[in-house]
């Protein structure tokens, strides 16, 4: 788990109020409440302990109070002296989830208002497997436990998934592995193409959620060609993957929910593949989610496209698609590990 960070956005700054000492006698009548959430699992977090310390002017601890999380994550510290700025931590087991610091004034009971979480997923959802993702381990740590893996490299295993309309309406959402097959799938001359495009824009309208990361970017331009511009001739397979291999992109947010799951306003993207595909720009309609600096290459010459869009999402019909230029596996943790977790969960 990385630190907690929203609770922070609820306290004052220093030069606004000073720690103060904890006035006599130390029974106090106001009452401090929050709740925990895992921004890995997005899950309410049972257990968790949280605690607050009085202290004099010289620091000195003189009790404390604490508090331990129930089911739903929920705490209430007791018994609190009022007009007091606290320091208030926040452990589960062996580790320190969260520090942050909140005031209670004269006579006051403070609610915290409830962190971003999705409470993580009890749905059915599908994993197309592919070659540069590994959705179907991670899935597990993101909160979902109803999982079934299609064969993605099995041309036979995945036509006959993707041509039965009844079998994709089974799963709330269908995740795509980059490196699935998608000649005479998604793209080529093979009546089957017509069909499978078909059946996944029918499931998308329908309200179903389609999940795609890296290279699986054939399959958005194929079903909905004019919904994101990515680099190249939409005509011509791959020829987005231009995008060049970096350690580290600085992605900026646009999206209420994924900067409160990240704790900040910027993230740091790994591309860990030889290529993956740029977008140029998005549509109307279409929400950018993540904005990055992308080095892409043209033959021997390297060059960087200022803001290119790095995760989107569209809406069609009562359906949702999601796809990010970048593996899940390769920013499982962290702080982009935890707007991964909000973008494969959803409902935001």
């Amino acid at each position: 788990m990385r630190p907690f960070s929203f609770l922070s956005l609820f306290a004052c700054s220093e030069s606004e109020v000073a720690f103060q000492d904890v006035p006599e006698p130390l029974e106090g009548e106001s009452t401090l409440s929050g709740r925990v959430c895992d921004p890995k699992t997005q899950t309410w977090v049972k257990g968790a302990l949280v605690y607050t310390n009085l202290t004099d002017t010289e620091g000195v601890v003189l009790e404390s109070r604490s508090a331990t999380t129930d089911a739903d994550g929920r705490w209430t510290l007791q018994e609190l002296p009022d007009e007091v700025r606290y320091g208030v931590w926040v452990q589960y087991r062996n580790e320190m989830l969260d520090y942050f610091e909140v005031d209670i004034p004269d006579g006051e009971n403070v609610s915290l208002p409830d962190p971003f979480c999705f409470g993580g997923s009890a749905s059915a959802v599908a994993v197309i497997t592919g070659g540069w993702d590994d959705l179907s381990t991670l899935l597990p740590t993101f909160g979902f436990s109803d999982i079934t893996v299609i064969n993605g490299q099995s041309g036979d295993d995945l036509v006959e998934f993707l041509s039965a309309p009844e079998a994709l309406a089974e799963y709330e959402t269908i995740f795509v592995d980059g490196g699935t097959l998608e000649k005479d799938i998604f793209y080529g001359t093979d009546p089957v193409v017509a069909t499978v495009t078909a059946n996944v824009a029918a499931y998308v309208e329908g309200g179903g959620r389609l999940f795609a990361s890296d290279w699986a970017y054939d399959v958005i331009e194929q079903v909905w060609p004019n919904q994101v511009d990515f680099f190249g001739d939409d005509a011509v397979p791959d020829a987005a993957q231009v995008g060049e291999p970096a350690p580290k992109v600085v992605a900026s947010l646009t999206n209420g929910d994924l900067l409160a799951a990240a704790g900040g306003s910027e993230v740091d993207v790994a591309y860990d593949v030889p290529v993956w595909p740029l977008i140029t720009s998005a549509n109307d309609g279409v929400d950018v989610l993540m904005i990055g600096d992308a080095p892409y290459r043209e033959g021997f010459d390297v060059y960087e496209q200022a803001g290119a869009p790095l995760a989107v999402r569209f809406f069609k019909g009562d359906g949702e698609v999601v796809f990010t230029t970048w593996r899940i596996a390769a920013n499982a943790t962290g702080p982009v590990g935890s707007v991964a977790g909000a973008l494969v969960a959803g409902g935001f």
